[in-house]
C-alpha cells in the first residue's frame, strides 16, 4: 500500500547548492521519520505477538494434562450382572403427563377447575415442550377464566406467568 508519507519524502527537491543546511536538515529529518514508523510499526507487531503468547500460556495453564509417567485413565468400574429373580418387581414409570390432555379437560370444566386446569396445561407446555406460543395461549386463558383473583402473585409462579400478570396489572391501571 502506497505510503503517502514515503511519496513526500522520496519526491526529488531540487536546491541551490548553497542550501546545503536545508538538505541535510531534510535527510536527517526522513530518517527519523522512517524509523519511527518502522518502530511503530515494529511496537504493533511485538503487540499482536504478545497476546497470541498470553493466550497460549492461558491455554497451557487451563488444560489438564496427564503425567509423564504414562499413567493411562482410570478405568471404568467392572459390570456387576445381577440376578434378576432376587429383585423385587419395580413399579412400572408412570408416562409423562400431556399438556393437551390437561387443555381439553379445561374445556368442559367449571369456571373454577377451568382456571386450575389450564394453568397445569400451560406449566407442562413450557417446562416438558418448551412451546411458549401454547404455554401463553393457556395462561392468557386461565387468566381469564380466573379473575382477578388469578393475578396474585404466588411464589410458584414462573418466568412467564409472572411477566403475564405483571401485563396485566399495567393494563388494569392504565385503564383507569
Amino acid at each position: 500500500m502506497p505510503n503517502p508519507l514515503d511519496d513526500f519524502l522520496d519526491r526529488g527537491f531540487t536546491c541551490d547548492p548553497k542550501d546545503a543546511l536545508r538538505l541535510a536538515l531534510r535527510q536527517q529529518t526522513t530518517r527519523v521519520l522512517r524509523r519511527r514508523r518502522w518502530l511503530r510499526q515494529l511496537t504493533n507487531v511485538g503487540l499482536a505477538a504478545a497476546c497470541y503468547l498470553a493466550g497460549l500460556a492461558t491455554m497451557w495453564f487451563l488444560v489438564p494434562r496427564t503425567t509423564a509417567t504414562g499413567d493411562s485413565p482410570p478405568s471404568p468400574p467392572p459390570l456387576v450382572i445381577a440376578d434378576n429373580r432376587s429383585k423385587p418387581p419395580q413399579p412400572e414409570e408412570k408416562p409423562p403427563e400431556r399438556p393437551e390432555l390437561y387443555e381439553f379437560q379445561a374445556q368442559t370444566a367449571p369456571p373454577a377447575e377451568r382456571a386450575v386446569q389450564l394453568r397445569k396445561a400451560g406449566d407442562l407446555y413450557l417446562e416438558q415442550d418448551h412451546d411458549y406460543a401454547a404455554a401463553l395461549r393457556c395462561y392468557t386463558q386461565a387468566f381469564n377464566a380466573g379473575g382477578d383473583q388469578a393475578l396474585e402473585f404466588s411464589p410458584d409462579d414462573n418466568w412467564l406467568v409472572m411477566a403475564i400478570k405483571n401485563a396485566r396489572r399495567k393494563e388494569k391501571v392504565n385503564e383507569q
